[in-house]
C-alpha cells in the first residue's frame, strides 16, 4: 500500500500502516508518525514538482510491476487535482478502480462489462481522449443504444433499473462513474476483447 501525501493520514486513521509514503508532505497532519517511519519507506519530493503526489504514487506502483491499481480518496477536494487523476487514469493500460467519498470510477475499454448491485444507483459515462466512442447498455433507465460519443459528450445521472447492468464498448473507451452508496459497492466483471 502506497500512501500519497495526506493519504498517509487516511491510512493511519483507518488503523493501517502503509508500505510506502510518497509526496511533498505538505498536507500531512500526522507528521510525528511520519518521522518515526523507516526512512527507506518514505520518498519525499520538493513542493515545486511536475507531478501531483497521486501521480507519483501511480508511477511508482507501475514501475514496480503493478497490474491493477486501486485508488482510495485522491484529489483532496481540489478540482484541478481530480481532473489530473482522471487524465492519468484515462491513459493507463492497467485496470484502475478509483473510490472517492461519493463515487467509484473506472475505465471501460472495448468489450463487455457487467456491473452488479446497480438497482436504483446513479451511473454516468464520459469518453476521455477519444474522438469516436461507440457503446450500448442493458439494465439502465435510459439504455445506450449504439451511442456515438462524438455527438453526445456525456451520459449524466442514468439509473440502474436492474441489479446487473451490462455495458458494451464497441470502439474507444469511457470513464464510468457509479454512485457509491453506504451499503453497496459495485461488483465488476470486466471482459475485454
Amino acid at each position: 500500500m502506497i500512501a500519497a501525501d495526506s493519504g498517509f493520514d487516511t491510512v493511519l486513521d483507518a488503523g493501517l500502516e502503509p508500505d510506502l509514503v510518497i509526496g511533498d508532505m505538505d498536507s500531512l497532519v500526522h507528521r510525528e508518525s511520519l518521522r518515526k517511519m523507516d526512512p527507506d519507506r518514505v520518498i519525499k519530493y520538493p513542493k515545486e514538482k511536475d507531478f501531483s503526489d497521486t501521480e507519483l504514487a501511480i508511477q511508482f506502483a507501475l514501475e514496480r510491476g503493478a497490474t491493477e491499481l486501486l485508488i482510495l480518496g485522491g484529489g483532496g477536494g481540489r478540482l484541478d487535482h481530480t481532473l489530473s487523476i482522471i487524465h492519468i487514469v484515462s491513459r493507463l493500460s492497467v485496470p484502475v478502480f478509483w473510490i472517492t467519498k461519493y463515487d467509484e470510477l473506472f475505465m471501460l475499454f472495448p468489450g463487455q462489462t457487467s456491473l452488479a448491485k446497480m438497482k436504483d444507483r446513479r451511473v454516468s459515462f464520459t469518453p476521455l481522449g477519444q474522438t469516436h466512442t461507440v457503446c450500448n447498455s442493458q439494465g439502465l433507465a435510459w439504455d445506450l443504444k449504439d451511442v456515438i460519443w462524438q455527438e453526445m459528450p456525456m451520459s449524466l445521472s442514468n439509473v440502474g433499473i436492474q441489479e446487473t447492468v451490462t455495458v458494451t464498448v464497441q470502439e474507444g473507451s469511457l470513464l464510468c462513474i457509479v454512485e457509491l452508496t453506504e451499503n453497496h459497492r459495485t461488483q465488476y466483471e470486466l471482459k475485454r476483447r
